[in-house]
């Protein structure tokens, strides 16, 4: 499975006339510039524009220019993204398989992280709190969730690994898992997959 067909599966809320630019191929050549730079709307269109010929000829593209960064910023705003993560999940997850079956020897690192600069003083938000899977042999991250707290994470940790199912997968979690209570979980995890 490639990530374009991935992309494709992404479902486009857009009315069929206002469709000059296919979602995948915006969202494909988004990941590639973020790739190779981009930090932001106005790097993504730039790196398209310049790349333009190029993305055009390998990707069979019909486009007649390049989208502009307004048009950009709007398509990828207004995507499901549910619908990505759920992607991306699937992708990453058939990375790390083999023939159908998980590689041997799979250490998977689990994580939470408040974000950097989330926290609003004034308007009394919270830091942002993000959970990642990492796949630490492959050097891709699986799955990550927004969560509301760092009190959370156990239970997004063991959501994870239920939907995940993986066999024969070493876990590293930081020491917010060990108390007997999480433990107890994840223990019932384990008997699960």
């Amino acid at each position: 499975m490639s990530l374009l067909t991935v992309l494709q599966q992404i479902p486009d809320k857009r009315r069929k006339q206002g469709r000059m630019y296919q979602l995948e191929y915006i969202l494909l050549f988004s990941i590639v510039a973020i790739l190779c730079g981009s930090k932001g709307y106005s790097d993504i269109s730039t790196f398209i524009s310049t790349k333009f010929k190029v993305l055009k000829s390998v990707f069979k593209v019909s486009w007649k220019k390049p989208p502009s960064k307004s048009l950009i910023h709007w398509i990828v705003s207004n995507v499901d993204e549910k619908s990505l993560e759920a992607g991306f999940r699937s992708f990453s997850l058939n990375l790390i398989k083999d023939k159908g079956e998980t590689k041997p020897s799979l250490v998977l690192s689990v994580d939470g992280k408040s974000l950097r600069g989330s926290y609003d003083n004034f308007e009394d938000k919270s830091a942002m709190n993000l959970l990642s899977m990492f796949d630490t042999n492959s050097e891709i991250i699986l799955a990550h969730m927004d969560i509301p707290n760092k009190e959370s994470e156990m239970v997004a940790v063991c959501e994870l690994m239920e939907e995940f199912r993986l066999n024969g997968v070493c876990y590293t979690l930081d020491a917010l898992h060990t108390q007997k209570k999480q433990l107890a979980q994840l223990e019932k995890i384990r008997t699960i997959v």
